[in-house]
Parts: C-alpha cells; structure tokens; sequence
C-alpha cells in the first residue's frame, strides 16, 4: 500500500470534496485534476479530489499514483474489484471531508469550470443537493433514448420533476448519510430523496467523451434495481393484475354455471379452455418471479454483500485516521 504522509490532523476542514468514481480513465485523469485544481485555486476555495479507481485494466491505477505525487490534495483509492460506479462513488462520499461534495464523472463530459453554476444555484436556493443537467446528451441514438427510458423511474421514485445526472453537488451531511447505507446496489440518487427534498437543478454543457460503459444490459440491469430496490410497484402490479383476473375468472365461472343450469347447456370451447389455463398460469409464474426477485435481493442484503473493499491506497494513514 502507499504510505504517503499527510498533515491532515493540522488542516481545516476543506470547502469542497471532488469525488470522481474512475473507469478506464487513464488518458483523461491529468487533464480533469489540472481544470479541477485550477478552478478551486481561481475561487480561493480550499479543496481534495478524491479518485476511486474501480478495479480498471488500462494504467489508471499507475497514473492516479503518479498525480498523487504530484499534488498533496489529491487522494487515490483503489478497489478491490469492479464494484460499479455508484458503489465506487459512495465509497468516496464516505471518505470526503469537505462542506460540500462534487461528485463528476472522469471523462469530462462535464466541464469541472461548470462546478461554479452548481455552487451558485446553491446558494440560491440554499439547496442541499444540485444535479447539473445536460442540455442536451452527446450520447448514440439508443443511449440517449435508453438514458431517457432510465430517467422516468428515478423521477417517479425520487418525486422530482427534472432528469438526474453523476454531476452533483452534495452538502456534507447528506453526503455522510448516504454513504452511511450498506445496499451493495445502491442507487445513490434514490437514498439522496430519502435524506433531503432541497434537490435543485441547473442546466450544463455536456461534451461527447469515450464510448459509454453502459450497454444495454446495464441500462436495464440498473432500471430492475430501481423497481425493485427502492419501490413496490411491480409487486402491487402483479397483485392487482392477479386481483382482476381473478375477477374475471369469477364472474365468467358464474355465467356458465348459471346458463347451465337454466338451459341444461354443455358448453364446448377446448380451446378457450386452454388459452385461458395457460395465460393465468403465465401470470401466476410472472407474479412468483417478480416475488422471487425481490426475495433474491433480500437475501443478499441479509448476507451483507459488500458495497465496496479498499485494495490500497495512496495515503493509508489518513483512512486509519478517518476510519
């Protein structure tokens, strides 16, 4: 492990925390820490920037050392395996110190000189939590309109009225209680909800960086874990879709069995029969299946799947200290 010194015990607390989850991000890390230093230095602000890298395979562990060298504010931590970019994050909102955390992805899709609109709005509104926006997204066709898909059920779950972006300024303490959870699927803008409903918005700039690491699979992948982590809604569907067959079934056995008995009427229709068998058997295994889901994930909760496990870092004294 690193064993770079510190004189964190001497130092204030800082006035921003810049969080920033890393992913095959080597070719652009120095560029994000220089316009991330030169912003904080042209405010007066005092500041650390901590990067999580997520277990890559592409030397950003290498160049994360090698700007901690460099700068005595700049933090690395590198996971233990690949935990997921909201893990990642909450790993890092768990060891920043500063009054307000900045969370940002490392591409620089979002200019870090755009932080100081987030700062602004906050002081407008005196809003716990501000999401940048992109104006519009520099993603594929399918990206953006899977991205937009994504979006209804955070804006469902979180009650808000507006999209939800990785660019957010966090106050502290809603910062400390989030990464206080232990879901190893956390989807941290949902447990931001939960904790403050001072959440602003504001609209950024949003430059096209690397191919997105976001198939498909992970767009829907993250979209099972927002139904199914944070709300009840396919539970209460299956239920009522359950309840109206079974209404249906009632009142379609009692129209038989009435015209039975009245007229003395054998009623064919094996086929009728047997479409009707085999949709209610196909919802009944749907019904169990969206049961068996949300037990799936109780069970992995109740055995404490990790959310995230510090391999190293680059200055192991400062964690002792914190931990």
């Amino acid at each position: 492990m690193g064993t770079k010194s510190s004189d964190d015990n001497q130092q204030p607390v800082p006035n921003f925390s810049a969080v920033v989850p890393v992913f095959r991000g080597r070719s652009t890390l120095e560029d994000l820490c220089r316009r991330l230093e030169e912003f904080f230095v042209s405010r007066g602000s005092t500041y650390e920037i901590i990067l999580i890298d997520d277990n890559s395979r592409d030397g950003s562990w290498q160049q994360i050392k090698s700007l901690t060298e460099r700068s005595p504010r700049i933090l690395g931590i590198r996971l233990m395996k690949n935990f997921g970019q909201h893990n990642a994050t909450n790993c890092g909102l768990a060891i920043a110190r500063g009054d307000f955390v900045i969370t940002l992805d490392e591409d620089l899709q979002h200019a870090p000189e755009e932080i100081g609109e987030l700062i602004e709005r906050q002081k407008q509104e005196d809003a716990d939590v501000v999401y940048g926006i992109p104006r519009e997204r520099q993603h594929a066709w399918w990206r953006r309109l899977g991205s937009r898909a994504a979006m209804l059920l955070p804006r469902y779950v979180m009650g808000i009225t507006f999209d939800i972006s990785s660019f957010r300024l966090i106050r502290r303490p809603v910062a400390k209680v989030v990464s206080s959870s232990i879901r190893h699927d956390i989807v941290i803008d949902v447990y931001i909800s939960w904790t403050t409903n001072r959440i602003a918005a504001i609209p950024v700039h949003h430059k096209e960086g690397r191919p997105s690491t976001y198939s498909p699979r992970r767009l829907i992948s993250l979209m099972v874990d927002l139904l199914c982590n944070y709300t009840v809604l396919p539970l209460r569907l299956s239920a009522g879709l359950g309840a109206m067959l079974s209404a249906v079934a009632f009142f379609v056995a009692a129209y038989f069995a009435v015209l039975k008995m009245l007229r003395g009427v054998n009623v064919p229709g094996f086929t009728a029969i047997m479409v009707t068998v085999l949709f209610s058997t196909g919802v009944v295994l749907l019904s169990v299946g969206v049961a068996s889901e949300y037990l799936a994930r109780v069970f992995l909760h109740v055995n404490r799947k990790p959310q995230w496990v510090i391999r190293e870092s680059t200055d192991d004294e400062r964690l002792e200290r914190d931990s």
